[in-house]
């Protein structure tokens, strides 16, 4: 045979050899120098993002049950009393602790149904330097319409800065009943609130031989259809602190305590009052 013979068939083995080669190398090899392949599992194009990106923030629900609160009959709404403090800081002091003892609500049917039996003790100063409110009441009453709300303030007691927590001095109250007429609306299956926003700087008096008076002014909010409640652990307030989003306002007012106890719209003693304690008695001896 002749030597052009052999090169012939040496080329035709080369040939084959290659094409096998191509063959039996694997998919990810061939593509290690092109595109991707889509059938492999570590192809971007085929990843799973789902489970690599941060979940969404859960959406607060205007339905969720209270802690600790019976379940709702078909009939009830859910209702959520908080408390905030919308004073101006006063640098004078370090605290002003209040308790209130009760809340209530009245409806000519029912009369007087009460949301809060244990007594919650709330510091307005804290309220007001962290913004936030602390739910007083979380629980539910039958739907209709309320015509009154009260609150039944315990002791007041007020720590100068500086001072040692059990140094408060107890604030003289003219009255420990909060009464005010206005409009609470419940409506079945859905979620109320009622906000108290007391205003430290004009309610705290200090008299001439550094005694206090505190005569509440409070400013009060009240919807109905509330969209979403947010409750959050304050670790500084040491409480749960509550935000509500939406509703429809039902009543809004401010009401101020004069020195017998009675409770004006729109009432608070001017900056310059002179308040002193006679006994047992307030009095004003200019203004």
């Amino acid at each position: 045979m002749t030597k052009s013979y052999f090169a012939i068939i040496g080329v035709g083995v080369l040939i084959a050899i290659g094409a096998l080669a191509l063959f039996f190398i694997p998919a990810e090899k061939v593509n290690d120098v092109g595109t991707p392949n889509p059938m492999l599992e570590n192809n971007p194009e085929n990843a799973d993002w789902s489970q690599t990106q941060p979940a969404p923030p859960p959406t607060p629900s205007a339905v969720t049950p209270p802690g600790g609160a019976k379940k709702p009959s078909g009939s009830q709404g859910r209702i959520l009393f908080t408390l905030s403090d919308a004073a101006v800081a006063m640098d004078t002091l370090d605290s002003i602790l209040m308790a209130v003892n009760e809340v209530s609500v009245h409806s000519p049917g029912t009369g007087w149904v009460t949301v809060l039996k244990i007594p919650k003790q709330v510091d307005l100063l804290k309220l007001y330097r962290e913004n936030k409110s602390v739910i007083l009441s979380d629980t539910y009453l039958n739907a209709g319409s309320y015509s009154q709300i009260r609150l039944l303030i315990g002791t007041i007691a007020v720590t100068p800065r500086d001072s040692a927590p059990e140094a408060g001095i107890e604030a003289k109250l003219p009255s420990k009943e909060i009464k005010i007429v206005g409009k609470l609306e419940v409506a079945k299956g859905q979620t109320s609130a009622v906000e108290f926003d007391f205003m430290a700087d004009k309610s705290l008096h200090k008299t001439g031989n550094g005694k206090y008076i505190f005569a509440p002014v409070v400013k009060i909010d009240t919807r109905s259809d509330v969209d979403n409640v947010q409750i959050t652990q304050n670790t500084i307030i040491k409480d749960k602190t509550v935000e509500i989003f939406g509703g429809l306002q039902k009543f809004t007012a401010i009401f101020g305590m004069d020195e017998t106890g009675e409770l004006k719209q729109n009432f608070s003693f001017g900056p310059y009052a002179n308040l002193e304690l006679d006994g047992d008695k307030i009095k004003i001896i200019s203004q």
